[in-house]
């Protein structure tokens, strides 16, 4: 069975406020989309697609070509919105004649440290349930706030986690949903999408999503603290070999 990754590099890092989307920036001496790139060689993944806004697919490319990855396929260019990119990618997976893979797998760029054994037990997790996602408890207690800001209710901490990435699915299934959902829609109305779970879900309501457990180090890069807190991650893990 042929499983895919489309790993999204498009975005453009406004929030963190530098000249080059964060993904680009380098810890420990390689960029960050390097190291998400480098777990995923490692794991049971056949074939890697990185989807990539215009001005930086050679910036990609080049990150492939010195990393020396050998799953990479293609870099190909993202869209307006992460759901645009993910709905191109997975267009670009279907689009090949007899080599369609069967599994595919979603991930954020600017997560660095999600680990090879937790790629493949999402991987074990599709193939037992349909589809899983990477994810972690929540510590904090959440609350829902109406529009005023006011609190409306309080969640039980015990059920409540946190969506990260890889997302996975069998192919086929995410693919309708994301054209489905995402292909003819107004962009006005995708605002509350955030991440693939519910573009599944929304197509597919009496299906279940494992949730597997990534740990508090599959954090997404997003602002200049996230960046210390990664190089502080990398110095400790130097530190114990």
């Amino acid at each position: 069975m042929k499983t895919a990754a489309i790993v999204l590099s498009g975005g453009r890092g406004l929030r963190f406020g530098s000249d080059i989307p964060k993904q680009y920036m380098e810890i420990g001496g390689k960029s960050i989309l390097a190291h998400a790139l480098s777990a995923f060689e490692k794991s049971d993944v056949d074939e890697i697609v990185i989807v990539a806004a215009q001005e930086h697919i050679g910036r990609c490319r080049k990150i492939v070509l010195d990393s020396g990855f050998q799953k990479v396929t293609d870099v190909i260019l993202g869209g307006a919105q992460r759901y645009d990119s993910v709905l191109l990618g997975l267009r670009h997976l279907m689009s090949a004649e007899c080599d369609i893979p069967e599994m595919v797998l979603i991930h954020d760029g600017a997560r660095p440290f999600i680990r090879p054994e937790t790629i493949n037990e999402i991987i074990r997790c599709v193939k037992e349930h349909g589809a899983a996602i990477a994810a972690v408890p929540c510590t904090d207690t959440i609350k829902i706030a109406d529009e005023k800001g006011c609190i409306v209710s309080t969640t039980d901490r015990q059920r409540t986690w946190a969506a990260q990435t890889p997302q996975a699915f069998w192919t086929k299934e995410i693919f309708r949903a994301y054209e489905e959902i995402i292909g003819n829609a107004d962009p006005e109305n995708l605002t509350g999408i955030t991440d693939d779970a519910m573009v599944y879900q929304m197509v597919y309501p009496e299906r279940s999503v494992r949730l597997v457990n990534a740990g508090t180090q599959n954090f997404k890069i997003t602002a200049a603290d996230d960046m210390i807190r990664a190089e502080s991650m990398l110095s400790a893990d130097s530190g114990k070999q």
